[in-house]
């Protein structure tokens, strides 16, 4: 068995134990509530960056559709003013 006086009190033990297996706890806690917030916010990030990819593609796409009105506009206007003369 060994001896008395090297044996640590068993209540000790326990209490040590106890008291890790409650840090580690809480410390887990912690973690997964940072986590949560960084996955939350990671996930906004991405929403918002969907959001402005349709924006700029809705954008660049009005921009060209305008664009090619405004050329066939200006064609136009060149091809009646070579027809009057």
């Amino acid at each position: 068995m060994g001896l008395p006086i090297f044996e640590p009190a068993r209540k000790y033990v326990l209490s040590q134990l106890l008291k890790k297996y409650i840090n580690l706890y809480f410390h887990g806690i912690i973690v997964e509530t940072r986590l949560s917030e960084s996955l939350s916010r990671t996930l906004a990030m991405e929403h918002a960056s969907a959001k402005t990819d349709a924006l700029i593609k809705r954008i660049t796409h009005d921009y060209m559709k305008e664009r090619r009105r405004f050329i066939t506009q200006k064609q136009l206007e060149s091809f009646i003013g070579h027809k009057i003369r």
